[in-house]
């Protein structure tokens, strides 16, 4: 049509010079100005990601026929993994452990968390951002709720041994919470890409965790 038309002639010039020109369509299929705040070219996953923020992105098939790239100076910028994280706690409180919603229209919900979960596994993370994973509650317990990364009430990772009923019940009532089974894949496959954010079920590991929670145990015998 006559914006995507109009767009690429402007890209062709030289400048690329995008600013206060009212020819982006993004995916809340409205047409919006350059320039007046970043926008970004992403993957599915991405907008999937942020589908709570459809004006952040430019529609796909429009920045596939006009062959829109990235241009700075326009705020126009592709989304990488360090700007999902630096983002997700747009959709995840930061404040402290939150409860797991369990609608499945409500974020974050389970197919959210997975979708996340698998991005985060696969992405390359610089030392920076994995620091922000730790302020992010990420992690979801038996307990109901979401729970920051390598910290010390951070769910448990059991093992297919260790995921049987009997187990989690006296860990349930010893109040050590281990990682909901809704999503233990994602959680493994995160735990193996991403060491140290999340803590397997071990032993020792074990030990401190009921340790944490001495006074919780103390109460439970008298």
């Amino acid at each position: 049509d006559w914006v995507e038309s109009l767009l690429r002639y402007c890209l062709s010039d030289e400048k690329k010079d995008l600013t206060r020109l009212p020819l982006a369509i993004l995916c809340d299929g409205k047409l919006h100005a350059f320039g007046f705040q970043t926008l970004f070219i992403a993957t599915a996953d991405e907008r999937e990601i942020f589908k709570k923020f459809v004006h952040w992105f430019v529609e796909p098939d429009f920045q596939k026929v006009t062959e829109l790239l990235p241009i700075q100076g326009s705020k126009l910028v592709r989304m990488r993994p360090e700007l999902v994280v630096a983002n997700l706690e747009r959709v995840l409180s930061t404040t402290g452990p939150r409860d797991w919603p369990s609608s499945e229209t409500e974020l974050p919900n389970k197919p959210w968390l997975i979708r996340v979960l698998n991005y985060l596994t696969e992405a390359k993370l610089e030392p920076a951002s994995l620091e922000q994973l730790k302020r992010l509650p990420l992690v979801p317990g038996s307990d109901g709720r979401l729970h920051y990364p390598a910290q010390p009430g951070t769910p448990f990772l059991p093992t297919e041994d260790e995921a049987q009923e009997a187990m989690l019940k006296i860990l349930g009532t010893a109040g050590v919470p281990i990682v909901d089974g809704a999503v233990l894949e994602s959680c493994r496959r995160f735990a193996v890409a991403k060491a140290g954010l999340i803590p397997a079920l071990s032993g020792p590991a074990l030990v401190l965790g009921l340790h944490e929670r001495r006074a919780q145990l103390s109460a439970l015998t008298k």
